[in-house]
């Protein structure tokens, strides 16, 4: 009888981390795996669609740079936010501790629901290095 008894699917289901530096192969490697049908989540594009669509997130980056942080249709001002965060190395930091904690829990609730449906692992594409 084996010592652990798994008390979900995700359990037996991996996560695993594709990382390194811009143009380093990551997203080629990735579209190899998609293609024998494993799932990928790619942390950069949820990023950027978390910033637009996540109003938690959205009123956390509010707070933190104003409301010029996104447009008056409610597109997120990249530039304006640059100009900030660029030149104001706490901005920054803190800019990432919003959206590196949303952008996790949104994988980590992607990868229960792909584990759910069957896939033997996942793959996590992110820039930099990675922690499961």
């Amino acid at each position: 009888m084996p010592d652990f008894i798994p008390s979900s699917a995700s359990e037996t289901c991996l996560r695993v981390g594709i990382t390194g530096g811009i143009g380093s192969g990551k997203s080629t490697v990735c579209h190899m795996f998609e293609a024998l049908g494993i799932p990928v989540y790619y942390a950069d594009d949820q990023a950027k669609w978390l910033i637009s669509n996540d109003e938690a997130l959205k009123e956390s980056i509010v707070g933190l740079l104003g409301n010029s942080a996104y447009t008056a249709s409610g597109a997120y001002d990249r530039t304006y936010v640059a100009g900030i965060v660029f030149r104001d190395a706490e901005k920054l930091k803190a800019l990432n501790a919003l959206v590196h904690p949303a952008v996790e829990t949104h994988s980590r609730r992607w990868h229960e629901e792909q584990c759910r449906t069957g896939a033997p692992y996942t793959l996590k594409e992110a820039t930099g290095s990675w922690t499961a």
